[in-house]
C-alpha cells in the first residue's frame, strides 16, 4: 500500500465574467485597460492592453505583474501603482518604459481590493515635444561652448540640509513659490509643500542625497503647476538645487524664435564677433560687432560674401580649411587677417562649433572671431627674444664645453650628450675632462638647475671655478668644499648644482671621487662583472655653507669601466612609475662588452647604454637632458 498526499486545492482559473461589472465594455474603447488584485495579479485586461503589452490574456491572467514584467520593478510604474493601492488615491503620470521603447500616459484607479489601470501610448507626442526642444537646447549648448555663456537666465535655487530642511532660498525661488524667505528657511520642504512628497522630483532628491550624484531632469511641478528643468548637485551638508521655468518652451511653438532673439541680443553685447552658419557653411547671422568692424551690412555678408574681407594672400588657405571642417563636421579653428572698414588688416582667431542632430548630422554652425593682433605681435616679439637668447646660449655652451678626448693617461673615454628637447639644444647638464697634473686626469659630470642662457652661463661659472680649485688644492674633497662655499656665500647660482668629480692616477691606478648630490655613478668590474654604485658623499653645490665632503678612493684594474651620468639617463621611461632608474642602468652595463674593431670598449658600452635608454623610453620620451661619460681603465 502506498501513501498518497492530498492534492492541493486547484488554483481558480481567472474568469473575465468575475471581474468588476462593466469591464467587458472596455474592449470597445480605444484605451488599454487592465486590473490587478491586492496580490498584484492580473484579473482582467482588454484587447488594447494585449496589443500594447504584446501578451495574451491567457498568458497574464492570474500572474503577478512584477513577475511578468520585471523591468517595471523599481520604476515609476511600480512607485505610482503602490502609492495608489496603499494610499487609495488616483494616480496619473507619464513615464518611459524601456523594454517597449515608448512613452505611456497612465491613470490608476484604486479600490479596496483592486487597482484598475488605464494607459495609452504617447510616444509620438513626446517625440514631437523633444523635437521642438532639440534645436533650442543644441543652440544653447553651442553658445556655452563658444564664449562660456551667450545667454544669462536667472535661475531659481535653494539649498537643503541632510534632513531636507531649507537652508537658503533665493529671490526668484521665493517669488515662484509665493512665500517669504522667513516662511521657508528652517522648514522641511515636504512640510511646506505636502504635494511634493512622493513626486518624481522627490524621488530625484532622495537619489541625489543617498547616492551623492548630480541629477538633471524635467518634470511637471505639482507645486507650481508648470514644467520645470531641475539640476540637483550634492553638497557637503546637503543639496543645492537649481530650477527654471520651461513651461512656455514646452507649450509654445514660438519658443525657438524667442530663444534666437535672446541669443542675438546677448551676442551684440559681447566684445567678439559672433556668427552662425547653415550646415553647408553659408553664413546666416553676424552680430553687430561684425557690422561695426567691416562696415558691411547683412546682405553684403551672408552666404559666402563674407570672404571679401579676408586678406587675399590667405584666402585660398582659409577657404580650404573651412571647407574641410564643413565636410567633416568637426569643430573649426583658424587664424587669419580680416580687413577693417578703414582698410587696415587685423589678425583674428576664428572658432566654430558644429551643432549636431540626433543622427549625428550637422544642423548649425556657431562661432566667434576674436581680435588677437596685439597678442600675435607680442608672441612674435617673444619668439624673437627667445631665438636670440637661444642662439647666444648655444654658442656660449659650445664655446665653454670642452671636447672630451678619446683617451687620457691610463684611460679610454667615450661621451654622450642629448638635450631632452632637441629644439632647445641648451641645457644645464655638462661634462669636463682635463689633466690636473702629469698622470692625473679629472673627470667631471654635473647638472645646473635651469635651461637656456642663464643655465649656460652658470655652467661656465661652475666649470671654471672647479678647475681653479682643483689646480690649487691638493685634496679633491677640499677643492669641492671650496667651490661650494664660494658659490653659496656669494649666491653665484640661481638654484643649485649636482656634481660628480673624480681623479684617476695612472701611476697608482687609483680613482678618487666626490659625489655632491649627483646620481650614483657605476663601476663595472671586468674580472667579475659585478656593478658597484658610487653613491653621494655630500650635499649639492650652492645650497648651504659650510659643507664638508668625503672622498672615496678605489683601485681600478684593466678593463674596469666607470659610467658617470646625470639623472636624465635614469628618469627615462614610458611613465613616472616605470622609469629606468640606477638599477636599470646597472642591468644594461652588467654584460661584458662585445669586441668591435671600429670602436673602443668605452664607446661600445656608451652605445649600449644609449640604445637601452632609447628602447625603454618608448618613442623618445626622455624627460631631462642626458649626459654620460664612460671611462675604461687600460
Amino acid at each position: 500500500m502506498t501513501s498518497q498526499q492530498p492534492n492541493p486545492p486547484p488554483t481558480p482559473e481567472p474568469n473575465n465574467d468575475s471581474v468588476l461589472p462593466g469591464l467587458r465594455i472596455l474592449d470597445s474603447v480605444t484605451d488599454a485597460f487592465f486590473a490587478l488584485d491586492r496580490e498584484w495579479r492580473f484579473t482582467y485586461l482588454n484587447s488594447h492592453a494585449e496589443r500594447l503589452l504584446m501578451r495574451t490574456r491567457e498568458d497574464l491572467l492570474g500572474q503577478s505583474i512584477w513577475d511578468e514584467f520585471p523591468d517595471a520593478v523599481g520604476s515609476a510604474f511600480e512607485y505610482a501603482y503602490r502609492r495608489a493601492m496603499n494610499q487609495q488615491e488616483i494616480v496619473q503620470f507619464e513615464a518611459y518604459y524601456d523594454p517597449k521603447d515608448n512613452w505611456f500616459e497612465v491613470r490608476g484607479f484604486p479600490s479596496e481590493d483592486s487597482l484598475t489601470v488605464c494607459f495609452r501610448e504617447i510616444g509620438d507626442r513626446k517625440r514631437a515635444e523633444q523635437d521642438r526642444l532639440r534645436v533650442d537646447e543644441e543652440l544653447r549648448d553651442a553658445h556655452e561652448r563658444t564664449i562660456d555663456i551667450l545667454e544669462s537666465i536667472g535661475d531659481a535655487f535653494y539649498t537643503l540640509d541632510s534632513q531636507f530642511r531649507l537652508t537658503y532660498v533665493n529671490r526668484r525661488s521665493a517669488e515662484l513659490w509665493e512665500r517669504t524667505r522667513e516662511e521657508l528657511i528652517g522648514q522641511r520642504i515636504q512640510d511646506v509643500f505636502p504635494q511634493w512628497e512622493g513626486s518624481i522630483s522627490h524621488g530625484h532628491h532622495i537619489a541625489a542625497m543617498t547616492e551623492r550624484t548630480p541629477r538633471h531632469y524635467e518634470t511637471f511641478s505639482l507645486v507650481l503647476n508648470k514644467w520645470l528643468e531641475v539640476n540637483i548637485y550634492p553638497a557637503a551638508d546637503g543639496l543645492s538645487v537649481y530650477y527654471r521655468d520651461i513651461h512656455s518652451r514646452k507649450m509654445a511653438d514660438d519658443a525657438l524664435r524667442a530663444s534666437e532673439e535672446r541669443f542675438r541680443r546677448v551676442a551684440d553685447t559681447i566684445p567678439h564677433i559672433v556668427w552662425t552658419a547653415q550646415p553647408d557653411g553659408a553664413l546666416d547671422y553676424v552680430n553687430q560687432r561684425w557690422l561695426d568692424y567691416t562696415g558691411l551690412n547683412a546682405r553684403e555678408t551672408y552666404g559666402w560674401a563674407w570672404r571679401r574681407v579676408i586678406h587675399p594672400d590667405e584666402l585660398p588657405r582659409v577657404a580650404a580649411i573651412y571647407a574641410e571642417a564643413i565636410a567633416d563636421g568637426e569643430n573649426y579653428e583658424d587664424e587669419f587677417r580680416m580687413r577693417r572698414l578703414d582698410g587696415v588688416y587685423r589678425t583674428f582667431l576664428v572658432r566654430g562649433a558644429a551643432i549636431k542632430g540626433e543622427a549625428g548630422e550637422t544642423v548649425k554652425w556657431v562661432g566667434t572671431c576674436t581680435d588677437v593682433t596685439e597678442r600675435r605681435i607680442e608672441a612674435d616679439r617673444q619668439a624673437a627674444i627667445f631665438e636670440r637668447e637661444h642662439t647666444i646660449a648655444t654658442q656660449l655652451q659650445e664655446a665653454l664645453q670642452p671636447p672630451i678626448p678619446r683617451a687620457m693617461p691610463g684611460l679610454s673615454l667615450a661621451k654622450y650628450y642629448e638635450p631632452a628637447l632637441p629644439e632647445s639644444g641648451v641645457g644645464g647638464d655638462f661634462m669636463d675632462c682635463f689633466a690636473v697634473r702629469p698622470g692625473v686626469t679629472a673627470i667631471v659630470v654635473g647638472d645646473v638647475s635651469g635651461k637656456g642662457l642663464a643655465a649656460a652661463a652658470q655652467v661656465a661659472t661652475v666649470r671654471n671655478m672647479l678647475r681653479y680649485a682643483m689646480h690649487n688644492e691638493h685634496a679633491l674633497a677640499d677643492s669641492v668644499a671650496r667651490l661650494n662655499d664660494t658659490i653659496a656665500a656669494n649666491l653665484l647660482l640661481s638654484g643649485f648644482c649636482t656634481l660628480f668629480v673624480g681623479c684617476y692616477d695612472a701611476d697608482t691606478r687609483t680613482f678618487t671621487y666626490v659625489n655632491a648630490g649627483q646620481e650614483s655613478a657605476l663601476l663595472r668590474r671586468a674580472a667579475t662583472g659585478e656593478i658597484e654604485q658610487l653613491a653621494s658623499t655630500g650635499s649639492v653645490i650652492g645650497a648651504f655653507t659650510p659643507v664638508e665632503y668625503d672622498s672615496v678612493t678605489l683601485t681600478l684594474t684593466p678593463g674596469d669601466a666607470l659610467a658617470i651620468f646625470t639623472d636624465g639617463l635614469t628618469e627615462c621611461g614610458p611613465t613616472r612609475e616605470t622609469m629606468l632608474g640606477v638599477d636599470g642602468v646597472s642591468a644594461l652595463l652588467r654584460d661584458p662588452p662585445a669586441p668591435n674593431s671600429d670602436a673602443s670598449i668605452a664607446e661600445v658600452l656608451a652605445m649600449r647604454l644609449i640604445d637601452g635608454v632609447d628602447a625603454i623610453a618608448q618613442d623618445g620620451l626622455v624627460r631631462d637632458d642626458v649626459c654620460l661619460i664612460i671611462a675604461v681603465a687600460e
